[in-house]
């Protein structure tokens, strides 16, 4: 009976136990959702809407989220449209290209003034002073200047040979050796143009180790120290015989003014016309002056003029090469033929 007794009062107290943990659960759930507050939102119509939970149908929305007074406490934005994202995509990739072409110029910049942190120290190692730099370029420009002798030489040789067929040519103009003079004069043609793209070349050399010695003279009175001074042998000197062609009827405009002046100036006849050469005959008397322009071919770049001048190999010949006359006829290539400023 005891027992029975304690069985059903200890049934009761746990059935309590229950109950009374369900009310405070209750209780506080009650009070979560009263603390949480809820939100506001405006649909697409304008309505404003007011809950303590978002609808699926208006996840869409911006929001706020008020306390129980009405205060907003939160602003939820709305989530973004899929152009906001690839706008925002594209943002971030422009960023992060700029910043990468930052950092590359800011390595190259290192790079280049590495370089020239080398050249200096080369320069200062090479040479004592500015006269050592003169005397290398001097040196430089002799051996060229030998080189383009020795081309020179070639290119009369050639330019002989090139008139002894054209003579032959003539006098075979009715016999089968036309044929074969014609090609041997092709071949000498194709030498003489040769050798013009050497001597032009040679030149060109030669402007770039005077452009190269001024920089360096500039650099080395720089890092001495030295007050820049404008001294005439320092200047490169200009290229009156080699000029740009320019490109298409351009370049066929300033051939045909080439061939002009040609005719106007030699005094050995009649020149020959090519189609990349326009070759005065060779200097008999002392006051000849001969002149063959040449058409050299750049691959990818405008065709150069490179203009021939020479006179008698005498001594009064070269006189004649010295003279002021023959300068102004130099000088006047630039301009007649080329239209550039004197």
């Amino acid at each position: 009976m005891h027992n029975y007794i304690y069985f059903d009062m200890l049934t009761k107290s746990i059935t309590f136990l229950k109950t009374l943990a369900i009310l405070m659960s209750g209780m506080l759930f009650v009070n979560e959702i009263a603390l949480g507050g809820f939100y506001k939102w405006v649909d697409a119509d304008g309505k404003i809407h007011f809950s303590d939970r978002v609808p699926p149908n208006a996840a869409g929305f911006g929001r706020k989220v008020l306390d129980n007074e009405g205060v907003t406490t939160e602003v939820i934005k709305p989530p973004k449209t899929w152009e906001e994202l690839r706008e925002e995509q594209e943002k971030a990739r422009q960023k992060a290209k700029l910043a990468e072409e930052q950092e590359r110029r800011k390595l190259e910049a290192r790079r280049l003034a590495a370089i020239e942190r080398r050249k200096d120290e080369k320069l200062l190692r090479v040479f004592q002073s500015t006269d050592a730099i003169r005397s290398d370029r001097d040196d430089q420009i002799a051996a060229i200047d030998s080189q383009i002798v020795y081309l020179q030489r070639i290119r009369k040789k050639h330019q002989e040979e090139l008139e002894k067929l054209q003579q032959q040519e003539i006098a075979a103009q009715l016999s089968r050796r036309n044929v074969k003079v014609a090609k041997k004069i092709r071949k000498t043609l194709k030498l003489l143009s040769d050798t013009y793209d050497k001597i032009q070349r040679k030149e060109l050399e030669k402007n770039t180790i005077h452009i190269r010695a001024e920089q360096d003279l500039k650099r080395f009175r720089r890092l001495k120290g030295h007050a820049q001074v404008d001294e005439q042998d320092d200047v490169p000197p200009t290229l009156d015989n080699i000029l740009p062609c320019g490109t298409g009827l351009v370049c066929e405009k300033t051939w045909e003014r080439a061939e002009q002046f040609v005719n106007n100036y030699v005094t050995t006849g009649i020149p020959s016309k090519q189609d990349f050469m326009i070759i005065g005959k060779l200097p008999k008397k002392d006051d000849d002056i001969s002149i063959t322009i040449s058409r050299i071919r750049n691959p990818g770049q405008p065709d150069i003029l490179y203009m021939d001048l020479y006179c008698n190999s005498s001594a009064k010949g070269q006189k004649t090469c010295s003279s002021d006359k023959v300068s102004k006829i130099r000088k006047a290539f630039r301009t007649e033929v080329g239209g550039l400023a004197p």
